[in-house]
């Protein structure tokens, strides 16, 4: 009897520490979605396109602050929206795709200024074979911004490219 009201005790803490440890988590991502809110104005790339002018892409903290949509190549026919938000206690983002897909992908690391985000689903998508963005890597460095997309198709990387964006003052 002895042993079975030791036993009710553990577990009933166990169950009473599971929200706290939720609350830890949300506190993380609330806290990864603070350096993404940070990046909030207009970034200009540092070399010029395929049609010859600058890349713009657009941060901005939207829906009461629970969330960070950019507008990557702004105004031009390439311009596409990645939504940042926190989804139980994990920043997750979602990239509309000008090809047609919308995968999404999760905050795997933030370390020395890089965020790594990897891919955990995608909408419009029948399979992960199909060529879509599998990865972003975000290097925040002040008024610098580098993002390393990953392209994917038949479960094999076919095509890294890099974007460099300077903060317009």
């Amino acid at each position: 009897m002895r042993t079975f009201k030791l036993i009710a005790v553990m577990c009933a803490l166990m169950l009473a520490a599971v929200p706290m440890l939720r609350a830890g988590d949300a506190k993380t991502g609330e806290k990864a979605l603070d350096q993404l809110k940070a990046l909030a104005g207009t970034w200009v790339s540092e070399k010029p396109g395929q049609d010859g002018k600058p890349m713009t892409t657009i941060f901005k903290v939207t829906s009461g602050g629970t969330a960070v949509e950019e507008t990557l190549f702004a105004g031009s026919d390439h311009e596409m929206i990645d939504m940042y938000t926190v989804e139980d206690g994990k920043v997750v983002l979602t990239h509309y795709c000008m090809m047609d897909n919308q995968p999404r992908m999760q905050l795997t690391s933030s370390e020395n200024g890089t965020m790594k985000f990897e891919f955990v689903s995608g909408g419009n998508m029948k399979s992960r074979d199909e060529s879509h963005m599998d990865s972003v890597d975000l290097k925040i460095d002040g008024d610098k911004l580098t993002e390393k997309w990953t392209n994917m198709a038949d479960g094999k990387t076919t095509e890294v490219v890099s974007f460099a964006f300077k903060k317009k003052s």
